[in-house]
This record gives structure tokens, C-alpha cells and sequence, in this order.
């Protein structure tokens, strides 16, 4: 029995000096993985920013929004709106200089007055209507919202995201 453990022994000892200087010990170096879910600053709703004047794939996604949960299933509006992008600022009640923060907090305004039942959270309590909002825009492609920090509102940006819909 001793005699064929050594040879075992001796076989995993040539083995391990086979590949001396070839193997690299990363044990303590851990591992860097790159995730893809950082939304690029121009997906987001800017906060602002005149809605008129952000990027066609962010006014086209509120639109879509507008369109799907107002318009959409009455026969007269849908004459007069074929698509999304036949609505105007002023057809969804904005200005056209209206901030996105206006035309984010009409929008929850619109939806919390229409859309019922009221969703519920995830602890079983009444969606509030911003958090429908912002899963209503997720849903069209805008990952969340862009805004000046208060303190510099002329300076800088910080990204309050809206990941996977969740406020």
C-alpha cells in the first residue's frame, strides 16, 4: 500500500514540476468584470432642458408614452394623432420651452389621474405616480433622469438613475 502512494506521490510531484514557471498564482488579484448598464447621459430625460430641445430618441419615447396611455383606443384622437410623432408640445398639455422636469411631473400628474387600477409596489402599497412615470418611460427606452446638482444648477451634472424601472 505505502509503495503505490509513493508512486502517486512522486507521479503529482512531476506533474506540479512540468508546469513550474508556467502557471501565474491570480489568486489575490481578484477579477475585474464590465457590465453593460451604464445609460449614456443622452438616453436620459434631462431635467433642465427645454423636452422640445433634448434628443429626437428622448421626445419620440415621450411621445410614445403620451400617445400609448392618452390617445391610443379613442377612435376621435386616433384620427387626429395617426402616430406618436404627430403629437406637439402643446397636444400633451407643455409649453415649448416646458423643462423636462415639467413635462415629467405632468406626465406623472396625467397618469396617476387615468390609470387604474393603480399599480402596486413591490410591499404591496399604491404605486406613487412618479414611480409609474418613470416605469412608463423606462418601458419606451429612457433608463431615467439627468439633472443639474442644485448647488451649481449652471455647472454640473449628476445622474439620478432609473434602473430597471425602479425609482
Amino acid at each position: 500500500g505505502n509503495e503505490k502512494s509513493a508512486d502517486i506521490y512522486a507521479d503529482e510531484v512531476y506533474k506540479l514540476e512540468q508546469l513550474r514557471g508556467r502557471v501565474t498564482d491570480n489568486s489575490n488579484k481578484g477579477h475585474m468584470y464590465k457590465v453593460g448598464l451604464t445609460p449614456k447621459p443622452e438616453d436620459m430625460l434631462d431635467y433642465d432642458t427645454a423636452l422640445s430641445e433634448q434628443p429626437e430618441s428622448v421626445q419620440t419615447a415621450f411621445k410614445s408614452v403620451f400617445y400609448n396611455n392618452f390617445i391610443k383606443g379613442d377612435g376621435d384622437l386616433e384620427a387626429l394623432f395617426a402616430s406618436p410623432n404627430d403629437l406637439s408640445m402643446q397636444d400633451m398639455g407643455l409649453f415649448d420651452r416646458s423643462k423636462g422636469s415639467q413635462a415629467y411631473a405632468e406626465l406623472a400628474d396625467k397618469l396617476g389621474k387615468t390609470i387604474r387600477p393603480v399599480p402596486l409596489s413591490a410591499n404591496g402599497t399604491m404605486m406613487p405616480t412618479e414611480a409609474i412615470a418613470s416605469q412608463a418611460l423606462f418601458e419606451a427606452g429612457i433608463p431615467g433622469i439627468k439633472y443639474l446638482d442644485n448647488a451649481s444648477r449652471s455647472q454640473q451634472f449628476v445622474l439620478k438613475l432609473d434602473v430597471r424601472g425602479k425609482p
